[in-house]
């Protein structure tokens, strides 16, 4: 079992904005799927994707580093 399943997400629209390839539809559809699928693990860390990318690395290492929950 993992120590950790890191969750990277943001609202659809932004989703979208960002990569086209899937409509906003599809995209609430496969984020519902993904929510039910992982929502019984303790494990489960969720990170909204607004930040950059180096913040982002840079708190998922401090996550790891440190078994800090978020």
């Amino acid at each position: 079992k993992p120590d950790f399943i890191f969750h990277l997400y943001n609202d659809p629209d932004t989703i979208y904005r960002r990569k086209p390839e899937l409509s906003v539809d599809e995209i609430i559809e496969i984020q519902s799927r993904i929510d039910l699928l992982l929502a019984n693990n303790k494990n489960l860390i969720k990170i909204k994707t607004d930040r950059s990318e180096k913040e982002l690395s840079d708190m998922v290492l401090r996550i790891i580093r440190t078994n800090e929950k978020y």
